[in-house]
């Protein structure tokens, strides 16, 4: 890992590495922690997934209770620069959306040894010396209120925090700011492409292609089926079970955690007389939609509705530039089942304080 030898204090710890281990060590140096081999399987709620996702912000600190002595406490600070080597995304897409990844390929030139030669320490450490003199020749060139904001890029907000503070250093160089908007984009594209594919992001596509008429229900749900139109009259959790062989609430919560309801629906059976309650998944506003498709709906963004899945009190609200956001008072009111019922509060859109990295 070049960029590692090229960071000052670096310290190094294998994938292999405990998490008390890697903590402490860090805690006591506070140095560039460079972690290779880090293939972590861990979910969101593992102990090096929460330590890496608090790590993106300043006073964020980790607490842990002492085995020993349950009232005393120790307090790891997880801010500190982070360069990680892995073979596969991490599996909590948070996680993943606070990295600059880079993707690696296996290289075919020859004038690249396959073992490190002799001399790579003494050309390492040349090249930390040229970096840390460009650093004293700049460092009052070095300016926070000359951030750039990237409000003209079509990139999340989580995106956006982390390029701010390091377009401070790019608009050094002659076209750094054109290149590093590049790979911006880049990476905005790949992280959409990483969301598609995980379990959440495959249901959320699922649920779109069955409102499309993309994909059949099956004849189980023939009652479901509208032939003129060429798709279903609802998407329901018992549909979406049965096409991931999963239960109907591990469906419900993955959807209902994206942004979609659900809500209590009439419709009419393939007889054309007789009407069967059902529950249907939905979208409760324009700016619900808009997130879901930003965020895992490879198509692109301006993405219309299925009618099918419109709420029964369907907001035409949009504001895009800024994520929506909620409080506990104005969340909808759900029964104890989660079903949307008829009552709705209008939710404010924008003017809160954004989710912090």
């Amino acid at each position: 890992m070049v960029i590692g030898d090229l960071c000052f204090y670096t310290l190094t710890a294998s994938g292999a590495s405990s998490f008390s281990g890697m903590a402490r060590m860090q805690q006591k140096w506070r140095g560039t922690l460079k972690c290779d081999e880090a293939d972590f399987s861990g979910d969101k709620d593992s102990q090096m997934t929460k330590y890496l996702n608090l790590g993106f912000e300043r006073g964020q600190f980790y607490i842990l209770s002492d085995k020993m002595d349950p009232k005393r406490q120790d307090v790891f600070n997880p801010f500190c620069p982070k360069v990680i080597a892995m073979r596969t995304p991490f599996s909590d897409n948070a996680t993943e959306g606070r990295l600059l990844s880079i993707p690696m390929r296996e290289t075919t030139r020859p004038d690249i040894p396959i073992i490190l030669p002799p001399e790579y320490g003494t050309q390492t450490q040349h090249l930390r010396d040229q970096l840390a003199r460009f650093t004293l020749e700049h460092w009052n060139d070095i300016d926070g209120s000359k951030m750039l904001h990237f409000d003209d890029l079509n990139i999340e907000p989580r995106l956006k925090q982390l390029a701010m503070p390091l377009s401070v250093v790019f608009q050094l160089f002659p076209d750094g700011v054109e290149r590093f908007m590049t790979y911006l984009i880049g990476r905005q594209t790949e992280i959409k492409k990483i969301r598609a594919m995980s379990w959440t992001g495959s249901v959320v596509n699922a649920v779109v292609a069955l409102a499309r008429g993309e994909v059949e229900p099956g004849d189980e749900f023939n009652d479901l089926y509208n032939p003129l139109l060429k798709t279903v009259q609802a998407v329901t959790p018992s549909m979406m079970a049965k096409q991931f062989k999963s239960s109907p609430k591990a469906v419900t919560q993955t959807l209902t955690s994206t942004g979609f309801q659900v809500e209590k629906r009439y419709i009419t059976k393939a007889d054309g007389r007789t009407k069967k309650q059902v529950r249907a998944y939905v979208v409760p506003d324009q700016n619900s939609w808009n997130e879901i498709v930003r965020r895992y709906i490879e198509e692109g963004d301006d993405i219309d509705m299925p009618p099918v899945l419109k709420s029964s009190v369907y907001v035409e609200v949009s504001q895009t530039s800024q994520p929506s956001q909620t409080t506990d008072s104005e969340t909808d009111k759900t029964d104890k089942t989660g079903v949307h019922t008829p009552t709705i509060d209008v939710l404010p859109v924008g003017g809160g304080k954004g989710e912090r990295l």
